[in-house]
């Protein structure tokens, strides 16, 4: 029998509290002790990590949105809870309330009157992770009175679930013995060693692996050996020595001894890490971005190298069904509005292809006493089109024509359902009148290829889904830290696939043009190469239609240079470092919009586009930049000149005239 749980609220009534913004605790207290928990760790995962990079606001008066935890595998959990961190807008009315299920069953219910923030811990029992994932489901009614007609005309209310919330397990460090166990309980921030001699072929695995981490939602950092990592990225005959040589006479676990390549989960005295030979990136390549590692229920794995794995999944018509793009949650139970969100990241597509049509197929209740209804379409938070919703109650085609200029590497498309009363009688509406509606798995997405000539760098993500040329100039393998610092950043920020990159390391600069689309990292300028700013230039600056200068390069440390080139028929990324070298790397390489970018270590601090006509960028020669920074200078020592030359002309005259008046 599985213990009985009584709820506690640790907010004291009846009391004078000294902060009016207090956090509460509600917490589930185990009625039987609990058992000797020896061996036993306590692992934390956070929605943040699930993928809720922001915080989730339920801003309708009814709303709701699903969270899914995810729940190690092969692993022996011995207790869980969920922790959940929420905040309220201040004047909620006293029936204001939110309810948590786990699973579908509910699990707390808590009135919100009066209550500004709040954590909540919900015990989860043995069945409740039995499943792959935990389902919670946050149900709010937020009301600032009884009154349905003022609850309308009153916003800003709002219900937050912070991505701070997390699932908590206590799981038996010695059942962690799979390669894919081992993965699902990785903290949000993990290591990655790698060889200190790092060839082309370790760089490439080392660069795949941490983009790949990165798309999970871990914040990947570097270390070279003998630092151990979560991942160590080297030949198996240079780390065993190393690990020979750390722990003398120490036995230590690998279930792929005497293998040359592979992925294999390595347990030494004090810690365990995972382990991919360079040799193995043929398939490794892809273990995060399409779950292999559901297959890694053992202790090693060798991946195959030969076809794609998600190969047959590949669709030759360039039109994608919601039902193909995974998206099954589409019904809704609407008040006066609610809200689709479909996010659709390069890592979903097979080919390259840019959205063109979103056709909807929606099925809604028929309104009452001539309610109607109208569905918005937004594109990247951009309002596409409006329609009237047919009142029908049968399903019903929208198509929505999707401009280009409006897309970009990764595309939201948000779909609003809203009900209005056409003779503005509030008292219709609310929580007693909702109604369900529902957009079909039918629902699809049509795609045409990208542009030839891509003028955004958006527009280069696509590019590169059919493959790319990855050039890296042959010093920076010398700093691996650094240069895969900068990669994973890249990587990841612009949905750009390591999977399709081939390598070429040049000495100076590329002795060839491109024959394919490229990202080239570097300062050489190669031959063939055109582009809009040319990195040896000593001032760079950009000035508007007035020739007013809006930004200097020189005026700031640090900085590195973005840009879209192309060579011949072929174009790409090429991205120059910042100068000086040792300065920061950008935290962020978020470049949409324009083909000329300038970044610090903050990220981008000025971006713009050359082929409009209101910004053109200045490359001015040395000499002209040595005038115009020393010109009050110069011109000080030219008024010297002058009066030192005039003092002397006078001299000479005034000595020519008193000798010709015969003075001695």
């Amino acid at each position: 029998m599985f213990p009985n749980f009584m709820f506690a609220d640790t907010g004291v009534r009846g009391m004078k509290r000294s902060n009016p913004a207090h956090t509460r605790i509600i917490q589930a207290i185990p009625v039987v002790p609990a058992p000797e928990m020896r061996g036993i760790k306590e692992y934390e995962f956070l929605l943040k990590s699930q993928g809720y990079v922001t915080d989730i606001a339920l801003e309708s008066q009814n709303s709701f949105h699903i969270f899914y935890f995810k729940v190690p595998r092969d692993v022996r959990i011995h207790g869980g809870k969920l922790k959940i961190h929420y905040s309220i807008s201040p004047g909620l009315d006293e029936h204001s309330n939110v309810q948590f299920a786990v699973n579908k069953t509910p699990k707390f219910l808590s009135n919100l009157a009066g209550k500004t923030s709040e954590w909540v811990e919900i015990p989860l029992s043995p069945e409740d992770l039995k499943k792959e994932f935990v389902q919670l489901t946050v149900r709010a009614t937020l009301l600032v009175s009884q009154d349905m007609c003022l609850n309308q005309m009153i916003s800003g209310f709002y219900l937050t679930v912070h991505n701070d919330s997390r699932l908590q397990l206590s799981v038996a460090e010695s059942s962690v013995t799979t390669i894919r166990g081992y993965y699902d309980l990785l903290p949000d921030a993990v290591t990655v060693s790698v060889d200190p001699q790092m060839n082309a072929e370790t760089f490439q695995a080392a660069v795949a692996m941490g983009t790949d981490l990165s798309n999970a939602g871990k914040k990947v950092s570097w270390a070279v050996l003998p630092e151990m990592g979560d991942f160590v990225v080297a030949g198996a005959e240079n780390l065993e020595g190393l690990i020979k040589t750390r722990y003398p006479g120490a036995a230590f676990s690998t279930p792929l001894e005497g293998t040359v390549s592979g992925i294999a989960l390595y347990q030494l005295p004090d810690k365990k890490f995972l382990h991919c030979h360079p040799a193995a990136y043929g398939g490794f390549r892809r273990v995060f971005s399409v779950r292999l590692v559901d297959l890694m229920a053992g202790g090693g794995y060798t991946p195959a190298t030969g076809a794609r794995p998600e190969a047959a999944k590949d669709k030759k018509s360039p039109v994608y069904s919601l039902e193909d793009l995974g998206f099954t949650d589409l019904h809704r139970w609407v008040s006066d509005t609610a809200e689709w969100n479909i996010v659709i990241s390069p890592d979903l597509l097979s080919a390259a292809l840019r959205p063109a049509f979103f056709n909807i197929d929606l099925v809604s209740t028929p309104s009452v006493n001539n309610q109607q209804a109208m569905l918005h379409v937004y594109l990247n938070d951009k309002l596409v089109k409006v329609f009237r919703v047919d009142d029908s109650g049968e399903p019903r085609r929208y198509a929505v024509p999707l401009p280009a200029y409006m897309s970009g590497f990764s595309n939201t498309f948000r779909v609003v359902l809203q009900r209005l009363d056409p003779q503005g009688d509030c008292r219709m509406g609310g929580v007693s009148k909702s109604f369900p509606a529902q957009i079909l798995a039918s629902t699809h997405i049509e795609f045409s290829p990208p542009d030839k000539h891509p003028e955004r760098f958006s527009d280069l993500t696509i590019q590169f889904k059919n493959g790319f040329d990855l050039m890296v100039q042959e010093s920076y393998l010398q700093n691996p830290v650094w240069l895969l610092t900068l990669l994973t950043r890249l990587f990841h920020d612009m949905h750009i696939s390591p999977a399709e990159a081939g390598i070429v390391l040049y000495p100076v600069t590329p002795a060839e043009p491109p024959t394919r689309p490229f990202l080239l990292l570097g300062a050489g300028w190669p031959e063939g190469l055109a582009a809009p700013v040319n990195p040896a230039a000593e001032n760079i600056r950009v000035r508007d239609m007035r020739k007013k200068e809006v930004f200097n390069v020189n005026a700031l440390s640090g900085i590195s240079i973005a840009q879209v080139a192309s060579a011949g028929d072929q174009y790409g990324l090429w991205l120059m470092p910042p100068r000086p070298a040792e300065s920061p790397l950008p935290d962020t390489f978020v470049l949409r919009d324009g083909d000329v970018a300038f970044l610090d270590q903050n990220g981008v601090v000025f971006q713009m586009s050359s082929t409009t006509h209101l910004l053109e960028v200045e490359r001015a020669e040395p000499f002209k930049e040595w005038v115009s920074r020393y010109r009050i200078q110069i011109f000080l020592l030219a008024v010297i000149l002058v009066s030192v030359l005039f003092f002397y002309l006078y001299r000479m005259f005034s000595r020519h005239k008193r000798k010709e008046g015969g003075r001695p």
